[in-house]
């Protein structure tokens, strides 16, 4: 029996999901479950996870599972798990180049998406797409992606992003419906030729094409400062890290400004712009660590800076370099970003608590159980992501896929971070206390820091901008007096 189902567990798979039977989807779940448990690394536990991350998909679908249960300390079960499975198999899909990663890379955005956590399945939804391979991913990624573009750009409300958004996801319909007699999964297919959205962007996009042509020209006629500028731009949009949503789509000179700023928001008669203040100082110094980020990752520091320390090894090929250490700092500052960006949620959303702020579930689902807003609900997830379970008995949310950042920060902060090439096999280790980790480890780790905090900035102003459309909605009949926010200017400070 175990054998048999080991050679067609695919197919049954797709059987219980047709089904849209949850004893049929249940009694699968445990043969998977079973199969999992005496199967070691390598590609067809990675088709395992995979199916049982489909199974837990279709499942919460038919339960209606709900993301906000979080406010009632309760957890979408299935969508946990499908998350979970898919993003084990994505990495073992990498690990050892499985054929599937595609497949598992646009399940993994579509599982990501179910989470309000858009900005992350554009990223996961971007791959060269290619009509002849016959795959349904290479289908069912472009049209998410359009699809995912169109609801987020006038949410975030900037006009250059509606209009790069707009056109990018144009791009992609347009090729969709030019490559229509290839695509092989019937409902892109059938949508393609029938959705009202589909219809109307493909008229807008050709409409546009010539003045769009016309604003690429413009972009790129931009000349860098010098040398240096255009380095650090071109890394900066390379890595996706500008405070930009364009940077998402493009990673050209159009992405080249943090434009991501405090929306519109109501105020009383006569307050002053502290939000937005508030706001501007997170998106400097996340701006400011990002250079120093990029100094440390590609320019060396003056080495007589190493003089003269008289530094303790304990040969293991320790790296004290200046690069490294300001590796460091980076990643600090970062994650203080997110703090800071709890702080300005209090007292944004009025939050009445004198509990100390912190970016994590536990602060976030005590306060804002009693407020309904779908970015909100993206903030909590994400930070589930960075949350450190060790010491947490109970944990039922998302896998903490990035809960060794938060350890790393943990270190940083109140311990001792050692950079370590090799273990040493010299000493008894006793009172060794460090968390050591090598220089490409620390590296990878401060960019996925770093992606995060611009992720959480991003669903921070979505969250704004939601709130304070219910909030003109509801006092549409009265009198807004609006001002212009004052502009800081770097070149026109007072003189004291």
């Amino acid at each position: 029996m175990d054998k048999e189902f080991k050679q067609t567990f695919s197919t049954e798979c797709d059987k219980a999901i047709a089904s849209g039977n949850i004893k049929t989807i249940d009694i699968t779940i445990e043969k998977l479950e079973k199969l999992k448990s005496n199967v070691s690394e390598g590609l067809l536990l990675t088709h395992i996870l995979y199916c049982l991350s489909n199974l837990h998909f279709t499942k919460a679908g038919i339960e209606n599972e709900r993301i906000d249960q979080w406010r009632k300390s309760m957890s979408p079960q299935n969508l946990v798990k499908s998350l979970n499975y898919v993003r084990q198999a994505y990495s073992m899909a990498i690990k050892f180049n499985s054929l599937q990663l595609l497949e598992i890379q646009t399940n993994l955005a579509n599982n990501i998406k179910a989470f309000n956590r858009f900005v992350e399945a554009i990223h996961y939804y971007t791959f060269d797409y290619n009509f002849n391979l016959q795959i349904d991913s290479q289908y069912v990624a472009p049209y998410n992606k359009a699809y995912t573009l169109i609801l987020l750009k006038d949410l975030i409300n900037e006009q250059p992003v509606n209009i790069h958004y707009s056109y990018y996801a144009y791009s992609l319909i347009d090729r969709l419906s030019q490559n229509q007699e290839n695509i092989t999964h019937a409902g892109i297919k059938n949508d393609i030729g029938k959705e009202t959205w589909v219809k109307n962007i493909l008229i807008w996009g050709k409409s546009a094409e010539s003045e769009y042509k016309k604003l690429n020209e413009l972009l790129n006629s931009i000349q860098f400062d010098n040398i240096e500028q255009k380095i650090y731009y071109s890394w900066c949009g390379k890595n996706k890290l500008f405070l930009n949503p364009i940077n998402d789509v493009r990673i050209d000179i159009a992405t080249f400004e943090d434009i991501i700023q405090f929306p519109n928001y109501i105020v009383k008669v006569g307050e002053g712009p502290y939000f937005s203040a508030a706001f501007s100082d997170i998106k400097n110094r996340f701006c400011k660590a990002r250079y120093l980020l990029f100094n440390a990752l590609n320019n060396p520091f003056p080495a007589w800076l190493e003089n003269g320390l008289n530094l303790t090894s304990v040969l293991e090929y320790e790296n004290y370099s200046t690069n490294a250490e300001f590796i460091k700092v980076a990643i600090k500052l970062a994650f203080s970003t997110l703090d800071s960006l709890a702080t300005l949620m209090k007292n944004y959303f009025a939050i009445n608590s004198k509990d100390k702020c912190y970016f994590n579930p536990k602060w976030i689902r005590k306060s804002f159980s009693n407020i309904q807003n779908p970015y909100i609900d993206a903030l909590y997830w994400l930070s589930c992501d960075l949350t450190d379970t060790d010491n947490i008995a109970d944990w039922n949310e998302t896998n903490p896929s990035a809960g060794i950042l938060r350890k790393l920060r943990n270190n940083l902060e109140h311990n001792w971070v050692r950079i370590s090439e090799a273990k040493s096999t010299v000493w008894l280790g006793e009172q060794d206390y460090a968390f050591t980790c090598t220089l490409e480890q620390l590296s990878t780790a401060a960019l996925e820091v770093f992606r995060y905090a611009r992720t959480a900035m991003i669903y921070f102003v979505l969250a704004v901008q939601f709130n304070e459309k219910l909030k003109n909605e509801k006092e549409s009949d009265g009198l807004c007096v609006t001002m212009e926010t004052p502009i800081y200017n770097d070149l026109h400070l007072p003189i004291f």
